[in-house]
């Protein structure tokens, strides 16, 4: 692949993070986007989605976070590229509304 090519396809990965970072919960809950229970390594406990991010600061959470759409998963090896161009992002079984930290 040629350097004009990576360039294109990271000008699109970057502007596909931009439009990401600007979903955010209605209602600053953590939880998956079905309305799960968010739970990951550094908050083993289940959160239910209906428990405000409020509840979480004592955690070490900054004060003035908020939660934000993401992918939660993301590695080269689920980005599809057809020549210059992306095609598809999969695997968003973990994706959710999660700390913008």
């Amino acid at each position: 692949m040629s350097p004009s090519e990576l360039d294109h396809i990271t000008e699109q990965f970057n502007a596909f993070l931009a439009c990401m970072e600007t979903l955010t919960s209605p209602t600053n809950t953590m939880g998956s986007v079905t309305g799960g229970s968010y739970c990951n390594a550094f908050w083993p406990e289940r959160l239910a989605p209906e428990k405000p991010l409020s509840l979480c600061h004592s955690r070490g959470l900054p004060r003035g976070a908020t939660t934000r759409f993401t992918h939660a998963d993301l590695v080269p090896k689920k980005i599809i590229v057809e020549g210059s161009v992306i095609t598809g992002i999969v695997d968003w079984a973990l994706s959710g509304f999660f700390p913008d930290f």
